[in-house]
């Protein structure tokens, strides 16, 4: 009776553990994406214990697992990795399909020639 006891105990534990770990690895941004609080579940499973732990595991964990991924960079045009001169459309969560060439950039201008010297009535020499 008292081996049931203690393995209730260290599974409840260990619940606890796993839901706290699960919560604050995740990012804000995650939790924001399926309309929950990062901190308000951190502080839940932190103060109140198993049962926040339980309701998160089963309410909000499944939510988070099935999400799509969180853009890991804006969407826009970058330069290509796989082809030089090109830039390739990132939508945020990979690259697509669509490239376009780079604009070629301005050629450098030439130094300006040196002053030439004067008379002081400004002709040359």
């Amino acid at each position: 009776m008292l081996g049931l006891l203690a393995l209730s105990v260290l599974a409840a534990i260990g619940v606890n553990i796993f839901a706290i770990v699960d919560v604050a690895r995740r990012s804000d941004r995650e939790f924001k994406a399926v309309g929950s609080e990062k901190t308000m579940w951190l502080l839940l499973v932190l103060l109140a214990g198993i049962p926040a732990a339980i309701a998160y595991i089963a309410a909000v964990r499944p939510r988070l697992v099935a999400a799509p991924p969180v853009p890991l960079a804006l969407p826009g045009w970058y330069p290509d990795p796989a082809l030089a001169n090109y830039l390739r459309y990132h939508d945020g969560v990979q690259w697509t399909v669509h490239v376009t060439p780079m604009l070629p950039s301005a050629p450098p201008q030439p130094p300006a020639p040196p002053p030439q010297p004067t008379s002081g009535w400004g002709r040359p020499y």
